[in-house]
């Protein structure tokens, strides 16, 4: 006879296996301890999300061209490829998947424009061309990977407020459950 537990998942580390005493139930994750759906914590977000889709373009921009021209006045021989990741991840993480790749080429124009105007002076052309797509590529896969941060933490949200949803609705059909019990009469 197989085992009934075989390729079932073990509870997530925050789950408790500890039924509650004198019932079938067990104990709810610590995060829904006590919490209404409209408690359950979110991602996140709050910070500048007030500015709106159009305030973040905007102030993505301000931070692109604010980074390229500190890259511009720092000259050739400091590498400022660090700080372009700013406005990339702020895309990423308040807007979407696609605004943040529109955004990492910005930023690789940029970079590149910055290099360019510095007179970074490379053996052949192609060396800054390669180094230019270096910082794409690197912009575009923090871009994917903010997003999908994100994302991901979004759907916990979901998850979770669906979850403290059904505990509340368990809670309130053990009570009604209970007061049927109290009030059926064994008769014998």
């Amino acid at each position: 006879m197989p085992d009934e537990t075989e390729g079932v998942a073990p509870a997530p580390a925050e789950c408790s296996n500890q039924r509650v005493a004198g019932t079938n139930r067990r104990e709810p994750p610590e995060v829904l301890k006590g919490r209404t759906t409209t408690e359950v914590p979110r991602p996140a977000s709050n910070g500048i999300a007030w500015l709106g889709r159009g305030g973040i373009v905007a102030l993505g921009a301000v931070l692109l061209a604010g980074v390229t021209l500190i890259d511009y006045s720092m000259g050739a021989d400091f590498l400022f490829v660090l700080f372009y990741f700013v406005p990339v991840a702020l895309f990423a993480w308040f807007l979407d998947r696609r605004a943040a790749g529109v955004m990492a080429v910005a930023c690789g124009i940029g970079w590149w424009s910055a290099d360019r105007l510095a007179g970074h002076v490379y053996p052949r052309e192609l060396y800054r061309v390669w180094n230019a797509l270096t910082c794409v590529a690197s912009f575009a896969l923090l871009a994917w990977g903010v997003s999908e941060i994100r994302g991901r933490l979004e759907g916990e949200h979901r998850l979770a407020v669906a979850l403290a949803e059904a505990l509340e609705a368990r809670e309130k059909a053990t009570e009604q459950i209970r007061k049927l019990q109290s009030q059926i009469q064994v008769v014998c």
